[in-house]
């Protein structure tokens, strides 16, 4: 069995973190763009033996294969990633073995271009369920307990997103920042910044350059707010609680495990009475 991993960096940690729970017996090949070869790196995560990583080198620009977007779907550089996988799978002689893709989107056009049958992995429903089915488990089952929460814990918030809309905005972060001052709980705001910029101790401001920075800061944390976004599927992967804010409408099919079982979601809205209730119950 071969999966193509092509998409973004949040679709491939939940790739990861069901092969790390899978129950599958069979040898599965992971074909997996070059891009996402850096947050691989970083998790820094042995799995079974019966999955294999190889990663190629396919051009992908724009953090997923353009194919899949409407933005890049007609540009050159689309066509260019789409002759570079065709070329890397030829050269892997993958014949009549199964070919999974991770999402349903646009299988069959991508079928006709690369002139072979694929498969899929998820098509609707929670993804995290959808690919713990594939892989043989209940993704429920897998996720990690609940514990105490108490003040001294070390409280990251990440309000940035690859996606506008998901980006937490100032007044949420106002409230939040003032909800969790008010309950005297010890938080630090993580911003990424490529460039060698400082910011201010006195607004709790902490930087990331890159996934394995990303990675160390959560890996040394106790607890995760974000937006439904990388940070939050790593997270789950690294078995740190975690609130997920959406925007005005909570999207249940990219929901972790964890925020599904305990209900660790909300909106930018009522973010402030989640989390004085939140803090306040279990403190």
């Amino acid at each position: 069995m071969h999966i193509l991993a092509l998409r973004s960096y949040g679709d491939y940690v939940i790739l990861l973190n069901s092969i790390k729970n899978a129950d599958l017996k069979q040898d599965v090949q992971i074909i997996a763009s070059n891009h996402l070869k850096p947050i691989h790196e970083a998790l820094n995560v042995n799995f079974s033996t019966n999955f294999n990583f190889i990663f190629k080198d396919l051009g992908i620009k724009n953090g997923l294969l353009g194919f899949f977007t409407n933005k890049h779907f007609f540009s050159f550089n689309t066509i260019h990633e789409i002759l570079k996988l065709s070329k890397s799978l030829k050269s892997l002689k993958i014949n009549k073995e199964k070919l999974f893709l991770e999402h349903h989107t646009r299988k069959f056009l991508l079928s006709v271009f690369l002139s072979r049958k694929l498969d899929f992995l998820y098509k609707s429903g929670n993804v995290y369920d959808a690919l713990g089915r594939f892989f043989g488990f209940e993704s429920i089952d897998k996720t990690f307990q609940l514990s105490e929460v108490h003040p001294k814990n070390k409280v990251l918030i990440f309000p940035d997103s690859r996606k506008k809309h998901k980006v937490i905005n100032e007044e949420t972060m106002r409230q939040l920042s003032s909800s969790l001052n008010n309950l005297n709980v010890e938080f630090k705001i993580a911003k990424f910044c490529q460039k060698n910029k400082e910011y201010s101790a006195l607004n709790n401001q902490i930087v990331y350059r890159d996934f394995k920075e990303l990675i160390l800061l959560i890996s040394e944390c106790d607890f995760v707010i974000a937006s439904d976004s990388v940070p939050v599927h790593i997270a789950e992967f690294l078995e740190k609680q975690h609130i997920i804010l959406y925007n005005d409408k909570i999207n249940y099919n990219w929901l972790t495990p964890f925020a599904k079982k305990y209900h660790r979601f909300t909106t930018f809205k009522e973010t402030p009475i989640f989390i004085n209730k939140y803090f306040n119950s279990t403190c």
